[in-house]
C-alpha cells in the first residue's frame, strides 16, 4: 500500500466513509460532513502513521483529501 492509499484509507476509517467517495477535491468538512473533533483526531493518527507534526497554521490549509496527500507526500 503506498501513502497516498494508506492515508485514504486512515481518512476513510476514521470519518465512516467508503474509500470511493473520497474523491480528490473532496472537502473534509464540506463535503464528508466532517467535525471539527473528527479532524482534530484523523490529524494525530496521521502523524503517527508519518512521523510528521501538523501545526495549527498547517490545519486550517489542509481542507480537501488532494491537500493532506500532498502535505504527507511532500514533508
Amino acid at each position: 500500500m503506498n501513502d497516498e492509499e494508506k492515508i485514504k484509507k486512515i481518512i476513510s476509517d476514521q470519518l465512516g466513509i467508503a474509500a470511493q467517495e473520497l474523491t480528490p477535491n473532496a472537502d473534509l468538512r464540506k463535503d464528508l460532513n466532517a467535525e471539527d473533533l473528527e479532524v482534530a483526531d484523523l490529524f494525530t493518527k496521521l502523524e503517527k502513521e508519518f512521523s510528521q507534526h501538523v501545526t495549527p497554521q498547517d490545519a486550517r490549509k489542509l481542507r480537501t483529501v488532494n491537500d493532506i496527500v500532498a502535505f504527507f507526500q511532500e514533508t
